[in-house]
């Protein structure tokens, strides 16, 4: 990885990947995961930096563990 911003993008891509896998709207994964449809919206499109409680609750939210969304484990991104 060359920086932190393709980190960034990695995480966000695959939200937006595990969102959809699980059929849940951005509305849906806000309230499941305690944070604004805004922060959802700006985060899958990687405009915004999230706290790690942020994370966490997302992580939670969609059931993975956390190394999960950098892309990290069998597949080298969601699984």
């Amino acid at each position: 990885m060359d920086s932190i911003k393709d980190l960034y993008g990695i995480i966000a891509g695959n939200i937006k990947k595990k969102r959809k896998r699980l059929s849940i709207s951005q509305v849906q994964l806000a309230e499941k995961a305690d944070v604004s449809v805004d922060t959802i919206k700006s985060v899958e499109n990687g405009r915004r930096a999230m706290s790690l409680d942020t994370y966490l609750n997302i992580v939670q939210a969609l059931g993975m563990k956390p190394l999960s969304l950098m892309g990290c484990g069998k597949t080298g991104g969601v699984y």
